[in-house]
């Protein structure tokens, strides 16, 4: 007699039908925020990113951005100010940004 229990999927994958033989992967930009056992993955929320599989999203760094759902963060553009991970908006007139590392214009 062979033992055959149920294994909990991994943080990063998922299983949402019964009767399965293995667990699926997030896809990009979604993730289980760390939890094992997960029926779903979640969308990463705007300021973070996840690649495929990744068990939880992870935070922009300085000067960088992402909206909802992204699988990568981008530099902040010059003539923009970034904050909090997010573009905050255009740089007006007489005032610039010329770096992407985030900042005020």
């Amino acid at each position: 007699f062979v033992d055959m229990a149920c294994v909990p999927c991994e943080a990063g994958r998922y299983q949402d039908l019964a009767e399965q033989a293995e667990c699926k992967l997030c896809e990009d930009g979604t993730s289980t925020n760390g939890e094992t056992e997960a029926t779903s993955c979640v969308l990463c929320p705007q300021g973070t990113y996840a690649v495929a599989g990744n068990g939880s999203c992870i935070d922009c760094g300085d000067g960088e951005f992402s909206s909802a759902g992204s699988s990568a963060c981008d530099s902040c553009p010059a003539g923009f100010e970034c904050a909090f991970n997010q573009i905050i908006g255009a740089c007006s007139p007489g005032t610039y940004s010329d770096r992407t590392t985030g900042g005020n214009c």
